[in-house]
């Protein structure tokens, strides 16, 4: 019987038995560079993109990367189109790729590690995970702090597949259904799903690129600023100046000019914050905000896809 099928390793295989083995690398030490992308009308969006930003991080993180882009560009073709017949034709899929340096030669008992792991999956557009962002607006939760510098020996802008952090941030949060945000030292918050952006006098705020993750859909979010002459500037604006009750924080000229707060990211493109919670209080958006809303329209109009309409369908 046909079933959903992933590559690993030059070969495609049944979903339900790939496997890493346990000797890898990215079992043992977590060492996985990854991608995550997605489909509008069962095309890559942004891929080329998102294969630079793939092997520009593998290089960064040691990792050979020995497939070319064609050869990335086939397989997830592939995997796009066989596992799509399983789903409804309006559904739409992420694909998922990773590298890994492979086997460790101190455990399989070669003088070198290697060779590199490289796999890909795919799996539906999860709609019921962001559906509440469209029908009533992010919650961002503050759930605490995690030391991340550019300077680290693992940049925070690396996209990797080492997620603990992130599991201890769903778990230390209050709210069942916020995103939960982690502070650096200089107060520049970051998600697991998407980078937060702020709108000051019309002007999109975006946090210093070398501060958080690496985000495709926020290049891609610029050029659509530029398309509608939207000022877009990078600033290290502290996401604790904006809480209420309102704090000697919450005074600065730049804490209260923040009109709106959005979350970009590569699932669900771009949603309007409502609430900001974080020990110290709240501070609630309007939503739908004015900035939001031209936002997700330019963003529609380029895909061709009604995206907010398409995470509310049943």
């Amino acid at each position: 019987m046909p079933e959903w099928l992933a590559w690993c390793q030059g070969r495609c295989v049944p979903l339900s038995e790939a496997a890493l083995p346990w000797m890898d690398a990215g079992f043992v030490y977590g060492a996985v560079v990854v991608d995550n992308a997605r489909t509008f009308r069962r095309r890559l969006f942004l891929w080329p993109r998102h294969l630079e930003r793939l092997r520009r991080h593998c290089q960064l993180c040691h990792i050979p990367l020995p497939h070319s882009d064609t050869e990335l560009t086939v397989i997830a073709d592939h995997l796009v189109t066989h596992n799509g017949q399983f789903l409804p034709a309006e559904e739409e899929i992420q694909v998922v790729t990773f590298v890994t340096p492979g086997p460790l030669g101190w455990l399989t008992g070669e003088e070198h590690n290697g060779p590199p792991t490289v796999g890909m999956m795919t799996y539906p557009l999860p709609r019921q995970r962001y559906r509440r962002f469209f029908s009533e607006g992010v919650t961002l939760e503050i759930v605490g702090h995690q030391h991340a510098h550019p300077n680290d020996i693992l940049p925070p802008a690396i996209k990797h597949r080492s997620r603990l952090m992130w599991y201890l941030a769903e778990q230390r949060k209050h709210h069942p259904c916020s995103v939960p945000v982690l502070v650096n030292q200089q107060g520049i918050g970051d998600t697991a799903v998407g980078t937060i952006v702020a709108v000051s006098h019309g002007t999109i705020l975006l946090p210093p690129a070398e501060w958080v993750l690496e985000s495709i859909s926020v290049q891609f979010l610029r050029e659509l600023c530029q398309s509608q002459n939207i000022p877009v500037e990078e600033s290290p604006w502290d996401v604790r100046h904006l809480w209420e009750p309102q704090s000697d924080a919450a005074e600065t000229p730049l804490g209260k000019s923040i009109s709106e707060l959005l979350l970009v990211g590569t699932a669900f493109c771009i949603a309007g914050v409502r609430r900001l919670v974080s020990p110290s209080g709240e501070r609630i958006f309007p939503w739908p905000g004015a900035m939001y809303s031209l936002l997700l329209a330019a963003w529609e109009s380029y895909v061709g896809t009604p995206i907010a309409r398409s995470f509310l369908k049943d």
